[in-house]
């Protein structure tokens, strides 16, 4: 699983880090980041849920979530057919 971080979306509401305070955190610049110390090798199911649960209250959607296998899981990818 792969964490990255929209920095130019982000609005600082803190809503990521609410829902997941093990792994979010602003920056000195108002910006999401991931927690200093956090390492995903090493994240629990549960701590993958509540990044994920973080993920999506954020309503600008500024983090993106890539499973294992690289595919994006959020925000949910366009299914439209180009």
């Amino acid at each position: 699983m792969q964490i990255k971080i929209q920095r130019d979306l982000c609005v600082g509401t803190t809503a990521c880090v609410d829902q997941a305070p093990d792994t979010y955190e602003l920056g000195s610049d108002s910006i999401v980041k991931i927690k200093d110390g956090f390492d995903l090798t090493k994240a629990s199911e549960e701590q993958k849920l509540k990044l994920i649960e973080g993920a999506k209250s954020c309503p600008v959607k500024a983090l993106v979530i890539i499973d294992d296998e690289g595919k994006q899981v959020w925000p949910e990818p366009d299914k439209k057919a180009a």
